[in-house]
């Protein structure tokens, strides 16, 4: 899914211009769980880049 959604690329589309426009990292939230994924600079098939944060032993 944020291969699909990220933008790599400077150009124009739709006549919109999209200079500042660029994914540097994306991140996934799972509320249910309290965690996050976090990826950097799309490299989603890289498994030193993507980090994945456990939050749920706030809860105790």
């Amino acid at each position: 899914m944020l291969k699909t959604v990220g933008r790599r690329k400077w150009d124009s589309r739709n006549g919109e211009s999209d200079a500042n426009g660029i994914t540097v990292w994306s991140a996934l939230y799972d509320l249910t769980n309290k965690t996050v994924t976090w990826v950097s600079n799309e490299e989603f098939d890289n498994t030193d880049a993507v980090f994945t944060f456990d939050f749920s032993y706030l809860d105790k």
